[in-house]
């Protein structure tokens, strides 16, 4: 029995793949590359836009905060005594930790952070989707 198994795979020839089959699946691959940028790159297009209209309200609302927090006035006793700051830096840095406005600079930090990584994503797929224009 194994002889006969033996005879019949040395005889056996394996089917050759033609010539084109290298060619057509690289180009099938291109394709679906291609597909899947241009995918990518309406999402991240979406992102930038929305990150880039939600900027402006979280600048006016991190400027609005700082104004009525009263940040601005140690910010500019610093400037105005800084030799009592000096004196009293520990507490000087303690009454401006007391009123940062946390919330609206972490919005704007995340607002900030989600736009120049969408747009360095959006960057990069562009160079996918049409590598032939840069």
């Amino acid at each position: 029995m194994p002889q006969e198994l033996e005879k019949i795979f040395v005889s056996y020839r394996s089917p050759e793949p033609s010539e084109e089959l290298l060619d057509k699946i690289t180009l099938r691959l291109k394709r679906e590359q291609a597909k899947r940028a241009k995918r990518r790159l309406a999402v991240f297009s979406l992102t930038l836009a929305a990150s880039l209209t939600a900027f402006f309200p979280v600048c006016q609302f991190v400027w609005r905060d700082v104004s009525q927090s009263g940040f601005m006035d140690f910010v500019s006793l610093l400037f105005s005594d800084s030799a009592l700051v000096l004196a009293y830096w520990q507490n000087f840095v303690l009454a401006l930790l007391e009123v940062l406005p946390v919330i609206s600079l972490a919005l704007f930090l995340i607002v900030s952070a989600v736009f120049m990584e969408s747009l360095k994503l959006l960057v990069k797929n562009i160079k996918n989707a049409y590598p032939r224009l840069i």
